[in-house]
């Protein structure tokens, strides 16, 4: 899908990140379509090349360090959903690169600093807590996906909720916050019933359907973050047994970013199942 300036989180962060640049000024979606094409060195080149232009707008980090996540679970091979006995014994001889971490946690705090700062100014700042959200999204990622740490990956959930729902108070139509919001609500609901005694995140009542109905809301109408709401919807799609539906969000994903292979592949065993 094409990262389209609609109304929402694209608005308010264009307006804010580059208000006195010039139309021919580096542009934050340029980085975050070479990620989602799965062009990670075109994807780092577009993120510094902003970040050089605008130094002080925490996006450029966020998507810096989104793509040093993206690129360490393609290169792991932790992005495919079914999961052999094979798969497993080959993901056993491949290690976290710890110059890849070092690169990302540098990203996402760099991205913390400079959202932070603007929050200082304006506790009611979009582009601070919208790239707050962000960033607590990517560790979060980093820590369950390639860390294995779980317990501790839960900070980050709470954090991406709460930056998400500041967010929507002020603005509602930044639709990538659904992003967060729905991922915490479809999570807990598929935990065990005492567990959610014991996980408590505020707002979240473990509703797995409203957090598939925010998710949606996300892959439709979202911007910056509409290609991952697609693909992480498209797991969940899955996961309920709505293969269709998995297959419609992923073929238009592969539409706009032909070039992802693991969309593509993805894309491919979805139909060879369902026929």
């Amino acid at each position: 899908m094409k990262l389209l300036p609609a109304l929402g989180l694209l608005l308010v962060t264009s307006a804010l990140c580059l208000a006195s640049s010039r139309p021919e000024s580096p542009r934050v979606e340029d980085a975050f379509h070479r990620l989602y094409s799965f062009d990670f060195p075109g994807a780092e080149s577009a993120a510094r090349r902003y970040i050089a232009a605008n130094p002080n707008c925490p996006l450029g980090h966020a998507v810096l360090a989104a793509g040093f996540l993206f690129s360490e679970l393609n290169r792991l091979d932790a992005l495919s959903s079914p999961i052999s006995e094979e798969k497993v014994k080959n993901r056993k001889s491949l290690k976290p690169d710890p110059a890849v971490r070092a690169r990302f946690w540098l990203a996402v705090a760099d991205a913390d600093r400079h959202a932070q700062s603007l929050l200082a100014a304006d506790p009611n700042h979009r582009l601070a807590l919208a790239a707050l959200a962000i960033s607590s999204g990517l560790k979060r990622d980093y820590l369950a996906l390639i860390d294995k740490k779980l317990r501790q990956s839960m900070d980050h959930i709470k954090a991406a909720q709460l930056y998400s729902t500041r967010l929507l108070a002020v603005d509602p139509l930044a639709h990538d916050a659904y992003l967060h919001t729905g991922f915490s609500e479809y999570l807990i609901g598929n935990f065990p019933f005492f567990l959610r005694w014991v996980v408590k995140i505020d707002g979240v009542t473990g509703d797995k359907q409203k957090g598939l109905e925010q998710l949606e809301i996300a892959a439709r109408s979202g911007s910056l973050m509409k290609p991952f709401a697609q693909l992480l919807l498209a797991s969940f799609y899955q996961r309920e047994g709505r293969p269709r539906d998995s297959v419609r969000l992923l073929s238009a994903l592969l539409d706009e970013h032909p070039a992802n292979h693991v969309v593509r592949r993805e894309l491919e065993k979805l139909r060879q199942l369902s026929d």
